[in-house]
């Protein structure tokens, strides 16, 4: 394909023009052969899933045949039909999209099952199991404010659970990582008389 094409196109996309980024990938795709049309065409996808162009989002998923995808592109695809569904305010079926089983399938791509995941579940009122996977999407991200991001929607999503829920998890938490996260929502949710017995308690975690 031409790169030139492909470049404008990204450059039209970042500044917001989802739809004319869209057609170009679209029609690059239509002139080449696979693998080359089916990154093409998800990548047209992907540039639609903005509320206001969901439905031509809809319309080239739709279109992309999943039976000769590789494991890369199956799950690229996957995680836009999540996001699609969240966007249509369906996170059951966005989990449906992206299954346990489709996370370790793709190297380059699990941080975007995950954290896709992550966002459905927590739709769905899933709060335990989202927590537990932003909690497994934190050492696959590479970035300082990507991490930090993270780690807020963890602790609002923990700051929004109740005590008895927490120390329902805390007691079938089989994960550290997880048990350090519980804890100190704990901590912090306990009512201390002065600030001297929250800092032992602090300082014991």
């Amino acid at each position: 394909p031409n790169q030139a094409e492909i470049q404008t196109a990204e450059n039209l996309a970042a500044s917001g023009k989802y739809q004319q980024a869209a057609n170009i990938f679209w029609s690059l795709a239509e002139t080449v052969q696979s693998p080359q049309r089916e990154i093409l065409q998800i990548r047209a996808a992907e540039t639609v899933l903005h509320p206001e162009t969901k439905l031509q989002a809809q319309q080239y998923l739709r279109a992309i045949d999943e039976t000769n995808l590789s494991d890369e592109l199956l799950v690229r695809k996957r995680v836009a039909v999540a996001e699609l569904n969240l966007l249509n305010g369906q996170p059951l079926a966005a989990i449906e999209a992206v299954p346990e089983k489709l996370i370790d399938i793709s190297t380059q791509f699990k941080s975007h099952v995950l954290a896709v995941r992550a966002k459905a579940l927590n739709a769905a009122g899933q709060m335990r199991e989202s927590i537990e996977t932003r909690v497994r999407l934190n050492p696959l991200l590479k970035s300082e404010n990507q991490l930090s991001k993270n780690n807020q929607l963890i602790w609002q999503s923990l700051l929004n659970s109740n005590d008895e829920e927490i120390n329902t998890w805390l007691s079938n938490s089989g994960s550290n990582q997880l048990t350090a996260w519980l804890q100190l929502a704990a901590i912090q949710k306990q009512t201390h008389e002065n600030l001297t017995a929250l800092e032992n308690t602090l300082q014991q975690w």
